[in-house]
């Protein structure tokens, strides 16, 4: 092969699908390990024997989504799904401050596609790693931002999930009637849908 007389034109096309394509297999890959983690008892086990397997190529996958992300919108697809697609898992396995990082990308990338349920559920899953690493300021801002969405979406059961989180870090720092008052709206939302 003659590297000096290469057409890039030709070649970056091919590596860039190739890219896309690793990118692909590791998020379903991943989507797979937190199915089976939310299975439960054997699965779960399957389950982290699965990511563990995987984490190397996983973590690759993702950044060469962030990579592409701001040129490619296949890509900036896959950065907002790496971080929903192995919620549970990575909840499990990567430390807050990693998920942070991997959420924000998200979060970015789900806003400029115009994804608003990704949003929504991007700024939940940031909220409970900011109350994971007692930032819980931050992580009702986040819950709070969440909620909106959810809100203007008409989503009852995401808006349950929500208000409950948000009751669950004022229960944390020992304000008890917004932790009461934020159930009781969880409460309320689940009673009308049933």
């Amino acid at each position: 092969l003659d590297y000096n007389n290469l057409d890039c034109g030709v070649l970056m096309p091919s590596l860039k699908q190739a890219q896309l394509r690793h990118i692909a297999l590791y998020e379903e890959i991943l989507w797979q390990a937190n199915e089976l983690f939310l299975r439960g008892t054997t699965t779960a086990r399957e389950s982290i024997v699965l990511f563990d397997q995987n984490w190397e190529n996983i973590q690759s996958a993702h950044s060469n989504s962030v990579l592409l992300a701001n040129t490619d919108g296949a890509a900036a697809e896959f950065c907002s799904k790496y971080a929903s697609s192995g919620a549970f898992i990575l909840n499990l396995r990567q430390p807050p401050s990693e998920r942070i990082v991997w959420l924000e990308s998200a979060l970015q990338h789900s806003r400029r596609l115009g994804n608003r349920q990704a949003e929504g559920w991007h700024l939940g899953n940031l909220g409970n790693a900011y109350r994971d690493i007692g930032e819980n300021e931050k992580a009702i801002q986040w819950f709070e931002k969440g909620l909106e969405i959810f809100r203007e979406m008409q989503d009852p059961r995401a808006e349950s999930s929500f208000h409950s989180n948000l009751g669950n870090i004022y229960a944390d720092i020992a304000e008890y009637e917004k932790a009461l008052a934020a159930y009781s709206n969880a409460l309320k939302i689940d009673d009308t849908t049933g």
